[in-house]
């Protein structure tokens, strides 16, 4: 091998140096800028666009709302392209279908195809179903932040409207913010609570309350009046505005009088919903959610959040109280400033490796100025690409600086090994960089393939591959520039060695002990087979999940009652709960209860309720989010009024659902419910599974009302008629508006409490028969009481249950395959299975791991192939990856972790780490062959002696800018990266620098021989 080479490309650099110092200055200032575009987040967007169809069918039973209203959107909607999942929920009186699309999915374009296809089959859907209502969510579906209204009075009315009027409208424009939500609002509402005595004493029906409200609750234009001079617009005000006002309209005018509401109803001014109630730490009050936009600055949003509460808190009337209880920008801080101290302590260890190898400020002043220049340019690309700084960037930040140096100490190793020889430094610039350009590009180009595959992965966890991948692959390519155009200028002008041509102690032992290895080449067998068998026992013996339990500081209870379960009955239970629970949490910010509530005031079964806690900072306190759990097992494990279920949000992904959640499906309902009893039973008995909890329930009191045709026939009666009565008296309908300053709220009319506790009191309702008689209900329906699934839920249209469950002492991995053999052995024919949430993103992970991987091999052995310019030369090369591969499983064994993303994402990258020292090797050994004749066995035995101490260097310092997130740093759940990193790149390198050389040998004197 010549001593210079031929000219390369950055001989203008070397010679120019000012242009490579512009080259790295624009680098770093255009960084700077992207940096300063970047928006904040904790993890990158990885939420799959989601579109929800809800539709409202007052009194309407589940079977009939899945029957004939469900099944025709969902069988319109299921032909939509880009559909990942398809699910609904049926119950009374609402049917509810979520679409989930792939990631990727233009959420607009999505959202207009459903609506599209919504349009078509409105005509037919049955008289009375209201119009499905479209709703559509991603990554902002998520709130940033929660705030708590709480009032002295403890009226949530009143707290409601504050809420809404002063607070909502005033943080809705802040910047960055998508929406803002109310949960447990109490919303306004005109309150018609019927006597149905009297209405019966006075001959008034529900047709005729609704056709007076119709007529005599009106303000419409009605025209102008035109002078000479001037006009007058003429408006009709027939609104009724006040509770007196509407006890005073005339329901029916005849010769005994007129009827007014007020002799047949209770009017008050009360709550559209009723039966719900929410509390923080035991107060009544209102929880406002800060939505952010997709790729907002959760950060920034909260920054002005607060800077905006003292403002409001100034405007709320006296007595009210505003402030923030939770604020996903802790957790982001959190975990950035976890990040930004390992970025720090890696910097630092990393530099420390390079000086004790140099023993030389300048010369470690060299490679150190590579780490700065690249990961600041990468801050560009991230802003191009669209990305955010979030925890997976920063952590390809971290692990990155092990990597950007490593060119950098190759180039300034060889350039140092010319000055050593006693050559000046400008030659030695020169001739050192010509010497090692097409190695470093070829290692260059070995790490960054291994990233290519990651454009094949979906979902989310490719989303995050990407985000990781690019970073390290940007800053990696940007330090390949820096080395070869920046560091021979900067090792031209500040490194000045004297000649010292003997050998170190290491690497005299090296080359003794490879001359044992040359002399027994056969040694290198038992090697590789060792590290096969370590590598399959790893990957067989590993625990598989998604992604390793973060302390997100905070958890949340899942309360669930049987059916049937009144909202009195929940709420005092809920307290009791609250009265046990909250003491027992000294580390909370708040505790916040929610019964019968959604969002938005939306009702949601009285049988419901929760409790969120959210807790300050894990810095100030002893228990983490974990332990805090798991000591309220004992006293949630006494509660026996209703289930509890402790649920802690999951480190990627959005709300809160239990990890497990295995579908069953069978096209026939009816088995599906008679087989649930035995397969839940079979759940709970697994091993590793905790709260197992199944979404159809089978113990709904039901009363089925049948009506006699003939006999409503006879008197005039229509069955309509009859339905209509009873979704106004007993559920409760909107029959119009009224205006409360220049807000406009709901008429709502119901039946007294009284008179509809008990099935006999339908009896007594009146409908208006052929010549206005009134007829009895009793003379029309007959009834009997049985037991109903409360919700029917489809997936993939087919019907469903979804067993959901915590774990214990299990990862996820385990508990799928577990619940897997369970369903194998207790699922008869016609039965399919499938997973959701949690499981399957990691199922979809996993299944893409081994794609990846493959194809991050193939394609460096191509590269390597088209390198070298032959396809036996990559072998030796590609026989680093199993060396690499055993070492990472065995430690991630050894230390007890699990096959997680992180762990995915080591096995991926030490792919194009480890196989960057057999290049160097195996580049080196072929041009000794060709330009110098030297035989096989002499080149690669040179070539492991002069390209030693480049790859001792350049691994121990990838080893070293790993060890901080080994140490977990930047959190337990990532030390799994740097554990495998660590013992891969080390037992790797110990055993590249034998069984590289002797395979390359081995190989070249067979393909010589031949």
């Amino acid at each position: 091998m010549s001593e210079a080479g031929p000219a390369s490309w950055t001989d203008r650099f070397v010679q120019r140096p000012v242009l490579a110092v512009v080259l790295s200055l624009l680098l770093t200032l255009l960084g700077v800028a992207g940096f300063l575009r970047l928006g904040v987040r904790e993890i990158p967007d990885v939420e799959t666009p989601v579109v929800t169809v809800s539709t409202s069918w007052p009194g309407a039973d589940p079977a009939i709302v899945e029957s004939d209203v469900t099944e025709v959107l969902e069988r319109e909607i299921n032909g939509i392209e880009g559909v990942r999942t398809l699910t609904s929920s049926s119950q009374d009186g609402r049917s509810e279908i979520t679409v989930e699309f792939e990631l990727g999915r233009d959420l607009d374009e999505a959202a207009n195809d459903v609506r599209g296809r919504v349009d078509r089959v409105r005509s037919r859907l049955p008289e009375g179903v209201r119009d499905p209502g479209i709703e559509k969510a991603d990554g902002s579906g998520q709130p940033s932040m929660f705030l708590r209204l709480r009032g002295e009075s403890g009226d949530l009315l009143a707290i409601t409207d504050v809420a809404d009027t002063i607070v909502r409208e005033r943080l809705e424009n802040v910047p960055g913010v998508s929406s803002v939500d109310l949960f447990g609002a109490r919303v306004y509402a005109m309150r018609l609570d019927l006597d149905v005595a009297k209405m019966a004493a006075r001959g008034v029906t529900v047709a005729d309350l609704e056709r007076a409200l119709a007529a005599g609750n009106v303000e419409l234009p009605a025209g102008r009046i035109e002078g000479d001079a001037t006009q007058l617009t003429v408006r009709l005000d027939a609104g009724l505005r006040t509770a007196d006002q509407f006890g005073a309209l005339v329901l029916r005018g005849g010769p005994e009088g007129r009827v007014y509401l007020r002799d047949v109803a209770t009017v008050r001014l009360g709550a559209e919903n009723e039966r719900t109630s929410a509390r923080a730490d035991g107060v009544a009050s209102v929880s406002l959610a800060v939505y952010p936009q997709t790729r907002a600055n959760v950060v920034e949003i909260s920054d002005a959040v607060q800077a905006r509460l003292p403002g409001i808190q100034a405007d709320l009337p006296a007595g009210y109280d505003v402030d923030v209880v939770f604020d996903r920008a802790f957790s982001v801080r959190d975990a950035i400033e976890e990040v930004e101290l390992t970025l720090g302590i890696a910097f630092g260890l990393v530099v420390l490796v390079i000086f004790g190898f140099f023993r030389s400020v300048r010369s470690t002043l060299v490679p150190a100025l590579a780490i700065p220049v690249s990961l600041v340019g990468t801050f560009l690309v991230l802003w191009s690409a669209g990305f955010t700084l979030n925890v997976f960037t920063l952590f390809g930040l971290v692990l990155a600086i092990g990597l950007v140096v490593d060119d950098a100490i190759v180039v300034l190793e060889h350039i140092v090994r010319h000055l050593e020889a006693g050559r000046p430094p400008a030659e030695a610039a020169l001739a050192g960089t010509r010497e090692i350009t097409t190695a470093v590009v070829a290692t260059t180009l070995s790490l960054l393939v291994v990233f290519v595959p990651i454009m094949f992965t979906g979902g989310a966890t490719g989303r995050l591959f990407l985000e990781f991948g690019v970073t390290v692959a940007a800053s990696v390519a940007l330090s390949m520039v820096v080395a070869l155009t920046l560091t021979p200028v900067l090792t031209r002008a500040l490194v000045r060695v004297a000649p010292r041509p003997e050998e170190g102690a290491l690497l005299r032992s090296f080359v003794r002990s490879f001359a044992v290895v040359r002399r027994f080449p056969w040694l290198v067998v038992p090697v590789l087979v060792v590290s096969g068998v370590v590598g399959a026992a790893g990957w067989a013996a590993l625990p598989r999940e998604f992604f390793p339990l973060e302390d997100r500081n905070n958890f949340m209870l899942r309360l669930d009652a049987q059916e049937g379960a009144t909202f009195e009955w929940m709420d005092a239970r809920v307290r009791e709960l609250e009265a046990q629970v909250i003491p027992q949490v000294p580390e909370r910010r708040v505790a916040i209860a929610r019964v019968a509530s959604g969002r938005g005031g939306v009702a949601a079964g009285t049988n419901t309720g929760m409790l969120f806690i959210s807790l300050v900072p894990k810095a100030e306190r002893t228990r983490s989010q974990m332990q805090i759990v798991s000591d309220l097992k004992a006293t949630l494990g006494q509660v026996t009024a209703f289930r509890v279920v402790p649920i802690q949000s999951p480190t990627v992904g959005q709300g809160f659902a239990s990890p497990l959640q295995f579908v069953i499906q069978h096209a026939d309902f009816d088995v599906l419910a008679a087989d649930l009893p035995r397969l839940v039973a079979a759940a709970r008995a697994v091993p590793g599974l905790a709260q197992v909890n199944e979404n159809l329930r089978l113990d709904r009191p039901e009363l089925l009302l049948t009506v006699d045709r003939e006999e409503a026939a006879a008197v005039g009666v229509a069955p309509i008629e009859v339905s209509r009565a009873l979704q106004v008296l007993t559920v409760g309908v909107e029959l119009g508006r009224f205006k409360r300053g220049v807000r406009q709220y709901p008429v709502i009319a119901q039946l007294l409490r009284a008179d509809r506790d008990e099935p006999a009191d339908l009896a007594r309702i009146q409908l208006r028969g052929r010549d206005g008689a009134l007829v009895p209900m009793s003379n029309l329906v007959s009834g009997r009481e049985r037991t109903a699934a409360a919700t029917r839920h489809h997936y993939a249209r087919s019907p469903a249950v979804t067993l959901s469950a915590n774990l214990d002492g299990i990862t996820l991995g385990e508990a799928i395959d577990r619940v897997r053999a369970m369903a194998e052995a207790e699922l008869g024919p016609g039965f399919r299975t499938a997973l959701a949430g949690q499981a399957k993103d990691l199922e979809e992970g996993s299944a893409s791991l081994g794609t990846v991987f493959a194809l991050a091999l193939l394609l460096v052995y191509l590269l390597l192939a088209a390198q070298f310019d032959s396809f036996v030369a990559p072998i030796s090369v590609m026989f680093t990856v199993p060396l690499a591969v055993a070492g990472a499983l065995g430690a991630l064994w050894a230390f007890g972790q699990s096959m997680s993303f992180f762990s995915q994402v080591a096995l991926i990258l030490l792919v194009g780490l480890v196989t960057k020292n057999g290049i160097l090797i195996v580049e080196y050994a072929r041009h000794a062959e060709a330009e110098r004749g030297l035989s096989p066995w002499d080149a690669a035995a040179e070539a492991a002696r002069l390209r030693f101490r480049p790859i001792l260097m350049t691994s121990v310092a990838t080893i070293g800018g790993a060890v901080p997130i080994a140490l977990g740093v930047s959190g337990q759940g990532r030390a799994a990266l740097g554990i495998a990193v660590v013992f891969g790149m080390a037992t790797a390198t110990f055993f590249t620098l034998y069984v590289t050389p002797v395979v390359y040998a081995t190989l070249a004197g067979r393909r010589h021989s031949t």
